[in-house]
């Protein structure tokens, strides 16, 4: 298995809303993104994600490893 070939493997979370952090991560994780204007950056805090829109969390991406 060659780990740099992209074979359109995929990993689906269903159950998003019950993902834990440990440690501070809830008040210190910021999602940013940019609206591409002047002063355009937003920045959102995990907690307020999770509340809001926790489908779009991606704290599980570094929870799976590509490793064999």
């Amino acid at each position: 298995i060659d780990l740099i070939v992209d074979c359109g493997d995929y990993v689906i979370v269903t159950n998003s809303r019950k993902i834990k952090v440990t440690g501070r991560k809830e008040e210190q994780l910021l999602y940013r993104k940019h609206t591409m204007y002047p002063g355009g950056l937003k920045e959102t805090p995990y907690k307020h994600m999770m509340e809001r829109k926790p489908d779009e969390v991606r704290a599980s991406r570094d929870a799976v490893s590509t490793s064999t």
